[in-house]
């Protein structure tokens, strides 16, 4: 479940790594919009290298793409669960199950 992890990993907030096979089928509109804040490799060196530089005090340079596809995925941090109950209040509503 590739896309799957792909969004789930956005919430962790570290460097997203694609290592890319060039072996797999494409993306849907969200795995491509999670694909935006990947970092992509087609070598294990280039992985390497990369988590090195990383480790060394290095920056993400997918950072500040990932907040951006972090706020698409969760437009309301923490407001969740408040905006479902919303939401069913307002279709029982609707339906005349609640008043």
């Amino acid at each position: 479940d590739g896309v799957g992890f792909l969004s789930e990993y956005q919430l962790f907030e570290k460097p997203l790594i694609f290592l890319d096979s060039g072996h797999h089928f494409g993306f849907n509109a969200a795995g491509n919009v999670m694909m935006q804040s990947a970092n992509k490799f087609k070598t294990i060196s280039a992985v390497k290298s990369f988590c090195e530089n990383l480790k060394q005090g290095g920056s993400d340079p997918m950072r500040e793409t990932q907040e951006q596809v972090l706020s698409q995925i969760m437009p309301y941090p923490g407001q969740s669960a408040q905006k479902i109950l919303q939401a069913i209040r307002e279709g029982l509503r609707a339906e005349g199950a609640i008043v």
